[in-house]
């Protein structure tokens, strides 16, 4: 009995082993196993990030904050603006400079004339500068329709002051107030009272 168990289980075991062959063997060739294949990772798609031009302005997103930075004028800093007191505006001072407009003399005189005068603003005239020497200054006065006549000025600090302007003889009573002024600009006056020109 124990031998027929025995003989049972090497035929088992040699049936076992035959057909592992012939899974292994096949025609007297052997069966290779294939190799395992390795694939690439698919490639990373990237996001293009804009540079900043100023790593300073940058928020914790990364994102570029403008326009969240006015000063107390309403002056936006990160979009290169600043105040311009001299211009009472915001500006960049590379496209624009922070200066004051110069303005001439001949226009500062015209301001002068159209005070003094009492002229409507809607006059139209054109005011020629002879002669200046930055203190005293003398020209013609002429109206786009046609007409003119001189002026006479003096500058008081930063202003121009009238002294006389009209077509006509310079009054003496107009130079009362400017006992100084050049007699070479104005050599003779006429004095209303006596009706006598008056040499200076």
């Amino acid at each position: 009995m124990k031998n027929t168990l025995l003989i049972g289980g090497l035929v088992l075991i040699v049936g076992i082993l035959g057909v592992a062959n012939v899974l292994l063997i096949k025609n007297n060739q052997k069966i290779e196993t294939p190799t395992p294949t390795i694939q690439a990772p698919s490639p990373t798609s990237f996001v293009e990030v804009p540079m900043l031009t100023d790593p300073s302005l940058a928020t914790s997103e990364g994102k570029q904050l403008v326009g969240g930075d006015k000063d107390t004028h309403g002056c936006i800093g990160s979009a290169g603006y600043s105040w311009c007191e001299a211009k009472q505006k915001c500006l960049r001072v590379w496209e624009e400079k922070c200066e004051e407009a110069k303005v001439s003399d001949a226009d500062l005189i015209k301001q002068a004339l159209f005070t003094k005068n009492n002229w409507a603003s809607t006059l139209e005239i054109n005011v020629s500068v002879n002669k200046n020497d930055g203190i005293y200054a003398s020209g013609s006065v002429s109206e786009n329709q046609g007409g003119g006549g001189y002026f006479y000025a003096k500058k008081v600090g930063s202003e121009w002051k009238i002294v006389a302007d009209g077509n006509g003889m310079i009054m003496c009573e107009a130079l009362k107030d400017y006992p100084d002024y050049p007699k070479t600009m104005i050599p003779s006056c006429y004095n209303s009272t006596t009706g006598e020109t008056v040499t200076r």
